[in-house]
């Protein structure tokens, strides 16, 4: 991070301005150093775990692949689902009406 010395109030920079803009870049270079963006998880688990997750996701989609039928099934070829052959034993009058319409 690069602190620009510029002043929208007036034309010429002060020297308030030229010591904020040092405290301001010794005060980044403290922080960068000592700055962990998962403070909780070191480096390494958190490799681990992406590491993990991908080998997890590859043999998964090797199994998904090894496992499928090597002919098409009924809904992949997009076939039309049998009418209902039989009459349906309803015990309730509502139930008739609402399948049998």
């Amino acid at each position: 991070m690069e602190v620009r010395l510029t002043s929208h109030f007036a034309n010429a920079v002060t020297l308030y301005d030229f010591e904020l803009a040092e405290h301001m870049n010794a005060s980044y270079n403290d922080t960068k150093s000592t700055f962990t963006p998962f403070p909780r998880v070191s480096e390494r688990t958190l490799v681990s775990a992406c590491i993990a997750t991908g080998t997890f996701v590859f043999t998964y989609s090797v199994f998904k692949w090894a496992t499928l039928p090597s002919h098409e099934n009924d809904v992949q070829r997009g076939a039309p689902l049998p009418k209902l052959a039989k009459k349906l034993d309803l015990d309730n009058e509502i139930l008739e009406r609402i399948v049998m319409n």
